[in-house]
This record gives C-alpha cells, sequence and structure tokens, in this order.
C-alpha cells in the first residue's frame, strides 16, 4: 500500500531529499474565500513563524510615564553653595589679581592666559564679579574684555 504525505513548502529538503512533515495547510487571502487562492502546506516550525507575522502589534503605545525633574531642596542649594564658597572666592581672587594694573583691560584669550584658568570657570567667575560690581565689561572690535571696576 502506498502514502503520500505532505512535505512542509516552506523548508528545503534535508536528508534522502524528503522535507519535514505538513501539519497543516494554510490558505492565502484576504478574508474571502477564493477556489483558486494559494495555499501552502507547513511544518510545526514555520505555522508558528507564519502566524507570528500576521499578530497585530500592541494597539497602546501611549502616554508615555515622565519622570519628575530632580529638584534641590532650599536646604540643599545653600549646603552646596557654602561648600563651593572657598572655591568659587579662590577663583575670583586670581581673576581680580589677573586684572590688576590693567587699565586697558584684559580681553578673553589674554585672562585665560594670565588667570590660568580654563574658559568656562573664566566666563563664571567674571558672571560673579560683574553681578557684584566688581567688574566691568569692555568692548572692541567685536572682542570683549573686562576691567576692574
Amino acid at each position: 500500500m502506498q502514502q503520500t504525505t505532505l512535505g512542509c513548502d516552506w523548508c528545503e529538503a534535508g536528508k534522502n531529499g524528503l522535507r519535514p512533515f505538513a501539519v497543516t495547510t494554510l490558505a492565502l487571502t484576504n478574508g474571502k474565500p477564493k477556489r483558486s487562492s494559494p495555499t501552502l502546506d507547513l511544518c510545526a516550525r514555520h505555522v508558528r513563524a507564519m502566524v507570528k507575522q500576521f499578530q497585530p502589534l500592541k494597539k497602546k503605545r501611549g502616554p508615555y510615564k515622565t519622570k519628575k525633574p530632580y529638584k534641590l531642596t532650599k536646604e540643599e542649594r545653600t549646603r552646596r553653595a557654602t561648600k563651593f564658597d572657598s572655591l568659587w572666592k579662590e577663583r575670583e581672587e586670581k581673576m581680580l589679581a589677573a586684572l590688576k594694573g590693567k587699565d586697558e583691560g584684559l580681553k578673553g584669550p589674554e585672562l585665560l592666559k594670565v588667570a590660568k584658568m580654563s574658559k568656562h570657570y573664566l566666563y563664571k567667575v567674571t558672571h560673579r564679579l560683574l553681578e557684584a560690581g566688581k567688574v566691568k565689561r569692555v568692548a572692541e572690535n567685536g572682542r570683549q574684555g573686562f576691567i576692574l571696576a
């Protein structure tokens, strides 16, 4: 007696030129049945792969949870300010010493060399000194400089 078994249409031939057994037949349709719609005979592994291809993604994508911004309390801000007070005073003294005796003032690049501090700290310190009224801005030909007030 001769038997016919279906092989998976997706798999390639393995040992002895045989394909894995097909466990189901899927019809490729758009929901309306047709007699001439193409069909696929698939093994269990490829049935799972095919079903996975046609499962919808998550329907709900939002609203996303946002983290609250990190804010310091007033006590923490004052504690930090007092912690770094000595550091700022030291840098302010360096800046004032660099500007002392310079009647026409110093521009940014020259001030960097004389004060021997990074550009970031230079402009932070000058901002603090401007607010305190110890330093004034001087501008010539587009470059800004600073002089003692």
